[in-house]
């Protein structure tokens, strides 16, 4: 079983909190640390060697779609959600111009998270375990 390392970026740590207690249920993942700022989220993302980054769109160095483009331009490259409060169409287009490789709206985060981040891994061999309902 591999075991993805994930790094979890929001100014909000009761988000953070909420967010790492459904990364728990799955055994594939681990929380390998948080960041409250793009920047920080950069220096962590090669620290950890993160295999995925969980960016909230807003943030007060640079907006998580800034963060993304530095993120994506690391060699390897982790992959990248973007969080932001309303899935909207700008949203959407913003998140593909970063190169993001996903995006999730933070109400939907218990019912799509999990399933979300088993669709990014999916060719190499996915996540077992995770439901459409998020379990």
């Amino acid at each position: 079983m591999t075991v993805r390392r994930v790094l979890l970026v929001a100014e909000n740590d009761d988000l953070l909190d909420g967010i790492a207690a459904w990364l728990a249920t799955s055994p594939e993942l681990e929380v390998a640390g948080r960041a409250h700022s793009g920047a920080e989220a950069i220096d962590r993302a090669v620290r950890l060697q993160a295999d995925l980054v969980i960016v909230d769109a807003t943030l007060q160095d640079m907006s998580g779609y800034q963060a993304t483009r530095a993120l994506k331009s690391l060699r390897p490259a982790p992959r990248v959600l973007i969080m932001t409060f309303l899935d909207t169409r700008f949203a959407k287009l913003a998140a593909l111009a970063a190169d993001a490789d996903g995006l999730v709206a933070t109400p939907e985060i218990p019912q799509r998270l999990l399933p979300k981040i088993a669709e990014l891994f999916a060719p190499a061999g996915g996540l077992v375990g995770t439901t459409q309902d998020g379990a």
